[in-house]
């Protein structure tokens, strides 16, 4: 299994990657929701509906927690491990886990990053600039008030721990799961 899509066309591992990707999400992401339920001793139609949540619930931050888990599993790790075994046949160095040997390298990617703040502002204004038809932009903004209460729930406790596992979870898992892919 090792490197057998190695010489393939770009596109057609892209679509390899996205295939799996979808795979192991829906496969995956059954799973470990299922199991989630089972742990939280929550039931699958209070999880997934958050107008059903109750803030003072402590089993909530597990589910948020153990939901952001099981999608970084199913979305990047592992895809990503998958991938890297298809299209190589040294998946650490596909995966990035062996470093550049030339320190270029290093001074390359701060000057992108710092170029690409200007970029970013720029594609801001111009994301602010488009206006969608009132049912997408009823939609988008209900989305965003949805994501604002789960990171209010999530940021509502404030021990030591809570602040730890809040990194982990939101900052983490999310910089090892984009630099995987």
């Amino acid at each position: 299994m090792k490197g057998l899509l190695k010489g393939k066309k770009p596109a057609t591992q892209l679509l390899v990657l996205v295939s799996i990707t979808l795979g192991c999400f829906f496969l995956l992401g059954l799973l470990g929701t299922v199991i989630l339920s089972r742990v939280t001793g929550m039931d699958l139609m209070t999880m997934s509906d958050t107008s059903k949540w109750n803030a003072a619930d402590e089993r909530i931050v597990w589910v948020i927690r153990g939901m952001q888990l099981v999608q970084f599993i199913c979305l990047f790790l592992v895809p990503c491990f998958i991938c890297a075994q298809l299209f190589s046949l040294d998946a650490s160095k596909y995966l990035g886990f062996v470093p550049p040997h030339n320190p270029v390298y290093f001074l390359v990617g701060c000057a992108l990053l710092l170029l690409a703040i200007p970029l970013t502002n720029f594609v801001g204004e111009l994301n602010r600039l488009v206006e969608f038809p009132s049912g997408i932009a009823t939609w988008m903004k209900e989305q965003e008030e949805e994501a604002a209460s789960t990171l209010k729930i999530l940021l509502s406790r404030r021990t030591p721990a809570d602040l730890v596992m809040n990194l982990l979870f939101i900052a983490v898992l999310a910089a090892v799961g984009e630099e995987l892919l």
